[in-house]
C-alpha cells in the first residue's frame, strides 16, 4: 500500500529527474495527511473550542496532501510541487501563531516544524525552471524573515500553557523529528536507487565500450584482411594485364599477318574494273576471308566463312588459303564445285576428324570468271551460301543459291555441291560475302536479314560502289545501335 501511494503517477516514460520529484512530492503528502490527522487530534484535547485550528489542520495536513496526490495522479505535476511548496509552510506558520500568546517565547518545536515546511521549497521546485523557483525562493524568504512577527499579530482567545506540558513538548519534538527522518530516508532511498540505476548504467556503458572495442578490433582485422586481398587482386590485376598485354601484341601481330595473306588492293584492282569491301572482324582477327587469284586464264573469286572468329577462325582460314592454293593452283581443279569437294576431304585429313570427332568446317562461295569477246563466262557454287549479280541496265538483283551444305565436318556425302553455270556482259555487278552481315541483331534481337542486303543496293543500283559500300554501312550502323558485333563480317562488291 505505502509502495503503491509513493509511486502515484509515475510511469515509464519518465526522465529520472522528473521522477523523483513526484516520489517526494508524494512522500511529503504522505506526511501531510499523517501531521494533519496528528494535529488535528491534538487540538481536539488541547483546543477543542478553537474552530479555525481545525480549519488549519485539516486543510493544511489532510486536504493538501490528498490534493497532492490527485494531481499527481491526473499528470499536474507542476501544480502540486507548487501546493507542496507553499500551503504546508503557510498553514505551519499560522498553525504556530495560533498556540502562541502575546509576549510569550516562540515555542521551539512548531518553530523547527514551520523552518522544515520552508524547506519544501527547496526540495521539490525545479531548478531547471527559474519561472516557478525564483518566485518561490522569494516566498520562502519573506516566510522566514516575518513567521516570528506573524505568530505575535495573531490574537488566540486560549492559552499556550497546554504546550509547555513535557509530554507535549515531547510529542512535538518527536514529530519535528520524525518529519525529519522522513524526508532524509526518502531522498536517501531515491538517491540510492539513482545510484544503483547509475551504476547499472555506468556497467551498461562499459560493456558496450567493450563490445565496441572489440567490433573495432574485428573491423581493424577485417579491413587489414581486405588491405591484403586488395593487393593481392592488384598484383593478380597487374599481372593479368601484362599477359594481356602480350596477348593483344601477339593478336595484333598475327592481324598483321593475317592481313599480309589477304589480296591487296592492287591485285583486285587488276582483275576487277571496280570494287568495295567490307572487312571487319568481331575481335582484332577474322574467321572470314576472301582469296583471288588468276590461273590458266580464269579468275578465282572465294569468299568463306570459317567456323568460330577470333583466333580459333584465324588458324581455320590459314589453313583454308593454304588448302586453296594447292587445290586450284598445284592440282588444278578450275571447276567451283570440284574445288568445293577437294576442300571438304582436305579439311576432314588435316583435321583429323573421323579420328577426333573434330566437326570444325566453313561456308564458301566460289566464282570461277572467263573473259570473252564482250562479256564473262561465269561459273559459280556455295557451301551454304550464295551471290547475287545485276546486269548493267538491270534495276533488281538476281540471287544464285548455292548447296545446302557446309565444308568439313559430318555432312551428307550424298548431296553433291550443285554447280550453276550463267553469262554476265561487261559491268555487270556480282555482290557476295559471309553470313555475318544478314545474321547481325538489333536491340529486338530481330537480324538485318539478306533482303535487307538485297534491297539496300538495289536502292543504290545507279550509284558507285563506294556510294554502295556506304550506304550498307550505314544501314548496319543503324541497324545495329546499341548492341554489339557478333561475328564477323564480309561483304564485297565487284564490277566486270
Amino acid at each position: 500500500m505505502l509502495k503503491k501511494i509513493l509511486h502515484t503517477g509515475i510511469n515509464g516514460d519518465m526522465d529520472n529527474y522528473l521522477r523523483d520529484k513526484v516520489y517526494l512530492s508524494n512522500a511529503i503528502a504522505l506526511m501531510l495527511e499523517l501531521m494533519g490527522i496528528g494535529y488535528t487530534l491534538i487540538t481536539l484535547l488541547l483546543a477543542p473550542d478553537v474552530l479555525y485550528l481545525y480549519v488549519i489542520t485539516v486543510s493544511g495536513g489532510i486536504v493538501c496532501g490528498g490534493a497532492v496526490l490527485l494531481l499527481n495522479k491526473n499528470g499536474y505535476y507542476a501544480i502540486s510541487r507548487i501546493l507542496v511548496a507553499t500551503f504546508p509552510s503557510l498553514n505551519a506558520t499560522l498553525y504556530i501563531a495560533c498556540v502562541v500568546q502575546d509576549g510569550e517565547p516562540m515555542i521551539n518545536s512548531l518553530y523547527f516544524v514551520g523552518v522544515t515546511f520552508c524547506l519544501f521549497v527547496f526540495l521539490l521546485a525545479d531548478q531547471r525552471e527559474p519561472k516557478m523557483f525564483l518566485p518561490l525562493l522569494a516566498y520562502t524568504g519573506l516566510q522566514l524573515l516575518f513567521m516570528e512577527q506573524i505568530a505575535y499579530w495573531i490574537e488566540v482567545p486560549m492559552s499556550s500553557e497546554p504546550y509547555r506540558n513535557p509530554a507535549i513538548a515531547v510529542v512535538n519534538y518527536c514529530i519535528g523529528i520524525a518529519v525529519l527522518f522522513f524526508l532524509m530516508w526518502s531522498l536517501l532511498k531515491k538517491n540510492l536507487v539513482t545510484e544503483k540505476q547509475n551504476l547499472q548504467l555506468i556497467y551498461a556503458l562499459e560493456e558496450q565500450k567493450n563490445e565496441i572495442a572489440a567490433q573495432n578490433e574485428e573491423l581493424h582485422q577485417q579491413q587489414e584482411e581486405m588491405q591484403a586481398q586488395r593487393d593481392f587482386i592488384e598484383d593478380k590485376n597487374n599481372e593479368l594485364s601484362s599477359k594481356n598485354k602480350q596477348i593483344q601484341n601477339s593478336i595484333q601481330a598475327a592481324s598483321t599477318i593475317q592481313r599480309a595473306v589477304l589480296p591487296s588492293h592492287q591485285r583486285l584492282s587488276k582483275y576487277f574494273a571496280d570494287y568495295f569491301l567490307i572487312y571487319q572482324p568481331k575481335d582484332v582477327v577474322s574467321g572470314d576471308f576472301y582469296w583471288v587469284t588468276r590461273h590458266q586464264g580464269t579468275i578465282f573469286l572465294i569468299t568463306v566463312d570459317c567456323t568460330g572468329h577470333g583466333v580459333p577462325g584465324a588458324f581455320m582460314t590459314l589453313i583454308a588459303t593454304n588448302l586453296l592454293d594447292r587445290i586450284i593452283r598445284i592440282s588444278n581443279i578450275l571447276e567451283p564445285a570440284e574445288v568445293l569437294t577437294q576442300m571438304h576431304k582436305d579439311i576432314e585429313l588435316v583435321l583429323h576428324q573421323k579420328e577426333t570427332n573434330n566437326t570444325s568446317g566453313m561456308d564458301a562461295v566460289v566464282v570461277s570468271i572467263v573473259p570473252q569477246d564482250q562479256d564473262y563466262a561465269i561459273q559459280m557454287a556455295g557451301a551454304k551460301t550464295g551471290l547475287f549479280y545485276k546486269l548493267p541496265n538491270a534495276r533488281q538483283l538476281t540471287e544464285v543459291k548455292g548447296t545446302r551444305r557446309a565444308i568439313g565436318g559430318f555432312q551428307n556425302e550424298a548431296i553433291p555441291f550443285q554447280q550453276e553455270t550463267f553469262t554476265l556482259a561487261a559491268g555487270s555487278m556480282i555482290y557476295l560475302g559471309s553470313d555475318g552481315l544478314e545474321d547481325q541483331n538489333n536491340l529486338r534481337r530481330k537480324k538485318f536479314t539478306r533482303r535487307q542486303i538485297r534491297e539496300t543496293l538495289e536502292a543504290k543500283t545507279k550509284a558507285s560502289l563506294q556510294e554502295q559500300k556506304e550506304a550498307l554501312q550505314r544501314a548496319l550502323a543503324s541497324h545495329m545501335q546499341g548492341t554489339k558485333q557478333r561475328d564477323d563480317i564480309l561483304w564485297m562488291g565487284i564490277k566486270l
